[in-house]
Protein backbone atom coordinates (compact mmCIF):
# COMPACT_ATOMS: atom_id res chain seq x y z
CA UNK A 1 0.00 0.00 0.00
CA UNK A 2 1.43 3.37 -1.02
CA UNK A 3 0.57 5.85 1.70
CA UNK A 4 0.75 9.62 1.53
CA UNK A 5 4.10 9.45 3.32
CA UNK A 6 5.44 6.96 0.78
CA UNK A 7 4.38 9.16 -2.13
CA UNK A 8 6.06 12.19 -0.58
CA UNK A 9 9.33 10.43 0.17
CA UNK A 10 12.23 11.74 -1.90
CA UNK A 11 9.97 13.93 -4.03
CA UNK A 12 11.50 17.24 -5.22
CA UNK A 13 9.56 20.48 -4.95
CA UNK A 14 10.07 23.95 -6.37
CA UNK A 15 8.10 25.73 -3.62
CA UNK A 16 9.37 29.24 -3.08
CA UNK A 17 11.20 29.79 0.16
CA UNK A 18 12.63 32.77 1.93
CA UNK A 19 16.22 33.30 3.16
CA UNK A 20 15.46 31.20 6.23
CA UNK A 21 14.17 28.31 4.09
CA UNK A 22 10.51 28.91 5.01
CA UNK A 23 7.91 30.64 2.90
CA UNK A 24 6.57 33.77 4.54
CA UNK A 25 9.19 33.92 7.30
CA UNK A 26 12.71 35.32 7.51
CA UNK A 27 14.51 33.81 10.47
CA UNK A 28 17.55 35.96 9.76
CA UNK A 29 15.50 39.13 10.21
CA UNK A 30 14.04 37.85 13.47
CA UNK A 31 17.49 36.96 14.79
CA UNK A 32 18.85 40.37 13.81
CA UNK A 33 15.93 42.12 15.51
CA UNK A 34 16.47 40.12 18.68
CA UNK A 35 20.17 41.00 18.70
CA UNK A 36 19.33 44.68 18.22
CA UNK A 37 16.98 44.62 21.21
CA UNK A 38 19.56 42.93 23.40
CA UNK A 39 22.31 45.32 22.28
CA UNK A 40 20.02 48.26 22.99
CA UNK A 41 19.27 46.89 26.46
CA UNK A 42 22.98 46.51 27.19
CA UNK A 43 23.65 50.06 26.00
CA UNK A 44 20.88 51.38 28.22
CA UNK A 45 22.25 49.48 31.20
CA UNK A 46 25.73 50.91 30.58
CA UNK A 47 24.27 54.39 30.24
CA UNK A 48 22.44 53.97 33.55
CA UNK A 49 25.69 53.23 35.36
CA UNK A 50 27.58 55.97 33.53
CA UNK A 51 24.98 58.64 34.31
CA UNK A 52 24.62 57.48 37.89
CA UNK A 53 28.37 57.59 38.44
CA UNK A 54 28.64 61.05 36.90
CA UNK A 55 25.80 62.33 39.06
CA UNK A 56 27.28 60.71 42.13
CA UNK A 57 30.67 62.28 41.46
CA UNK A 58 29.10 65.71 41.03
CA UNK A 59 27.18 65.36 44.27
CA UNK A 60 30.27 64.14 46.09
CA UNK A 61 32.23 67.14 44.88
CA UNK A 62 29.43 69.44 46.03
CA UNK A 63 29.29 67.62 49.34
CA UNK A 64 33.04 67.98 49.75
CA UNK A 65 32.87 71.72 49.11
CA UNK A 66 29.95 72.15 51.47
CA UNK A 67 31.63 69.94 54.02
CA UNK A 68 34.75 72.03 53.96
CA UNK A 69 32.75 75.21 54.15
CA UNK A 70 30.53 74.05 56.95
CA UNK A 71 32.87 71.59 58.58
CA UNK A 72 29.95 69.36 59.32
CA UNK A 73 30.42 65.60 59.05
CA UNK A 74 26.67 65.11 59.39
CA UNK A 75 26.10 67.19 56.30
CA UNK A 76 28.39 64.95 54.25
CA UNK A 77 26.60 61.83 55.45
CA UNK A 78 23.26 63.34 54.51
CA UNK A 79 24.50 64.18 51.04
CA UNK A 80 25.93 60.70 50.62
CA UNK A 81 22.47 59.37 51.45
CA UNK A 82 20.97 61.64 48.81
CA UNK A 83 23.47 60.34 46.28
CA UNK A 84 22.43 56.76 46.95
CA UNK A 85 18.75 57.62 46.74
CA UNK A 86 19.18 59.34 43.38
CA UNK A 87 21.17 56.40 42.04
CA UNK A 88 18.53 53.95 43.24
CA UNK A 89 15.72 55.95 41.61
CA UNK A 90 17.60 56.21 38.33
CA UNK A 91 18.38 52.49 38.30
CA UNK A 92 14.78 51.52 39.11
CA UNK A 93 13.41 53.71 36.35
CA UNK A 94 15.75 52.33 33.72
CA UNK A 95 15.41 48.76 34.90
CA UNK A 96 11.65 49.08 34.47
CA UNK A 97 12.25 50.08 30.85
CA UNK A 98 14.56 47.10 30.32
CA UNK A 99 12.09 44.69 31.93
CA UNK A 100 9.33 45.96 29.64
CA UNK A 101 11.59 45.51 26.62
CA UNK A 102 12.45 41.97 27.73
CA UNK A 103 8.77 41.11 28.24
CA UNK A 104 7.92 42.48 24.79
CA UNK A 105 10.72 40.41 23.32
CA UNK A 106 9.45 37.22 24.97
CA UNK A 107 5.92 37.91 23.72
CA UNK A 108 7.17 38.60 20.20
CA UNK A 109 9.22 35.42 20.26
CA UNK A 110 6.25 33.32 21.41
CA UNK A 111 4.00 34.85 18.74
CA UNK A 112 6.61 34.29 16.08
CA UNK A 113 7.15 30.66 17.05
CA UNK A 114 3.40 30.05 17.03
CA UNK A 115 3.06 31.59 13.58
CA UNK A 116 6.10 29.68 12.38
CA UNK A 117 4.61 26.38 13.54
CA UNK A 118 1.38 27.12 11.69
CA UNK A 119 3.27 28.17 8.56
CA UNK A 120 5.39 25.03 8.58
CA UNK A 121 2.26 22.87 8.86
CA UNK A 122 0.49 24.74 6.07
CA UNK A 123 3.56 24.59 3.86
CA UNK A 124 4.08 20.88 4.48
CA UNK A 125 0.47 20.03 3.61
CA UNK A 126 0.54 22.24 0.51
CA UNK A 127 3.71 20.55 -0.72
CA UNK A 128 2.22 17.13 0.04
CA UNK A 129 -0.91 17.92 -1.95
CA UNK A 130 1.08 19.22 -4.90
CA UNK A 131 3.38 16.19 -5.00
CA UNK A 132 0.58 13.64 -4.60
CA UNK A 133 -1.67 15.22 -7.23
CA UNK A 134 1.26 15.18 -9.63
CA UNK A 135 1.79 11.49 -8.94
CA UNK A 136 -1.92 10.70 -9.23
CA UNK A 137 -2.10 12.36 -12.63
CA UNK A 138 0.63 10.03 -13.87
CA UNK A 139 -0.28 6.97 -11.76
CA UNK A 140 -4.05 6.82 -11.13
CA UNK A 141 -3.56 3.23 -9.97
CA UNK A 142 -2.51 4.72 -6.63
CA UNK A 143 -6.24 5.08 -5.99
CA UNK A 144 -6.52 1.30 -6.26
CA UNK A 145 -3.87 0.87 -3.58
CA UNK A 146 -5.69 3.33 -1.32
CA UNK A 147 -8.87 1.31 -1.87
CA UNK A 148 -7.02 -1.88 -0.99
CA UNK A 149 -5.94 -0.40 2.32
CA UNK A 150 -9.47 0.82 3.07
CA UNK A 151 -10.86 -2.66 2.36
CA UNK A 152 -9.00 -3.95 5.41
CA UNK A 153 -11.62 -2.16 7.53
CA UNK A 154 -14.76 -3.38 5.71
CA UNK A 155 -14.12 -6.98 4.64
CA UNK A 156 -16.92 -8.27 6.86
CA UNK A 157 -19.52 -5.83 5.47
CA UNK A 158 -22.69 -7.52 4.14
CA UNK A 159 -22.97 -4.93 1.39
CA UNK A 160 -20.31 -2.57 0.14
CA UNK A 161 -20.31 0.32 -2.29
CA UNK A 162 -17.00 1.63 -3.60
CA UNK A 163 -17.77 5.19 -4.68
CA UNK A 164 -15.25 6.75 -7.07
CA UNK A 165 -15.09 10.02 -8.95
CA UNK A 166 -16.34 9.31 -12.52
CA UNK A 167 -13.19 10.54 -14.29
CA UNK A 168 -11.03 8.48 -11.98
CA UNK A 169 -13.26 5.43 -12.37
CA UNK A 170 -12.68 5.45 -16.13
CA UNK A 171 -8.97 4.98 -15.47
CA UNK A 172 -9.12 2.42 -12.66
CA UNK A 173 -12.36 0.47 -13.18
CA UNK A 174 -10.68 -2.78 -14.17
CA UNK A 175 -8.09 -2.78 -11.37
CA UNK A 176 -10.81 -2.02 -8.85
CA UNK A 177 -13.01 -4.86 -10.10
CA UNK A 178 -10.07 -7.24 -9.84
CA UNK A 179 -9.31 -5.96 -6.36
CA UNK A 180 -12.85 -6.59 -5.10
CA UNK A 181 -12.86 -10.09 -6.50
CA UNK A 182 -9.49 -10.91 -4.95
CA UNK A 183 -10.40 -9.34 -1.59
CA UNK A 184 -13.24 -11.79 -0.97
CA UNK A 185 -15.82 -9.15 -0.09
CA UNK A 186 -19.58 -9.72 -0.22
CA UNK A 187 -21.16 -10.54 -3.58
CA UNK A 188 -23.37 -7.50 -3.08
CA UNK A 189 -20.34 -5.26 -3.33
CA UNK A 190 -20.22 -2.91 -6.30
CA UNK A 191 -18.39 0.07 -7.72
CA UNK A 192 -20.33 3.27 -8.41
CA UNK A 193 -19.37 6.64 -9.88
CA UNK A 194 -19.97 9.59 -7.58
CA UNK A 195 -19.69 13.10 -8.99
CA UNK A 196 -19.79 14.63 -5.51
CA UNK A 197 -16.34 13.25 -4.76
CA UNK A 198 -13.16 15.12 -5.60
CA UNK A 199 -10.98 13.97 -8.49
CA UNK A 200 -9.20 10.74 -7.50
CA UNK A 201 -11.61 10.50 -4.58
CA UNK A 202 -12.79 7.13 -3.30
CA UNK A 203 -15.08 6.27 -0.37
CA UNK A 204 -16.08 2.79 0.77
CA UNK A 205 -19.66 2.81 2.08
CA UNK A 206 -21.27 0.10 4.16
CA UNK A 207 -24.37 -0.02 6.39
CA UNK A 208 -23.66 2.06 9.44
CA UNK A 209 -20.62 3.91 8.21
CA UNK A 210 -17.93 4.47 5.61
CA UNK A 211 -14.18 4.53 5.11
CA UNK A 212 -12.95 7.75 3.54
CA UNK A 213 -9.87 7.31 1.35
CA UNK A 214 -10.01 10.73 -0.33
CA UNK A 215 -6.80 12.69 -0.60
CA UNK A 216 -8.34 15.69 1.16
CA UNK A 217 -9.22 13.52 4.15
CA UNK A 218 -5.70 12.12 4.34
CA UNK A 219 -4.26 15.64 4.17
CA UNK A 220 -6.60 16.78 6.93
CA UNK A 221 -5.26 13.98 9.10
CA UNK A 222 -1.72 15.05 8.24
CA UNK A 223 -2.55 18.61 9.28
CA UNK A 224 -3.85 17.41 12.67
CA UNK A 225 -0.70 15.37 13.20
CA UNK A 226 1.51 18.40 12.51
CA UNK A 227 -0.28 20.67 14.96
Amino acid sequence: METVAAILKNQPTDAAVGPSGLTGFNLDDFTATTKQLLDRANQQAAEILRNANQEAQAIRQQASREGRQEGLTAGREELEGQIQKRINVAVRERLAVLETAAANLRTAQADWLGSLRETISTLAVAIAEKVILHRLAKEPEIVTRWTEQALEHVRAAETLVVAVHPETLVKVAQPLEALLQAAGVSEDSRIEPDETLELFGVVLRQPGGSVDARLSSQLSLLTEMLQ
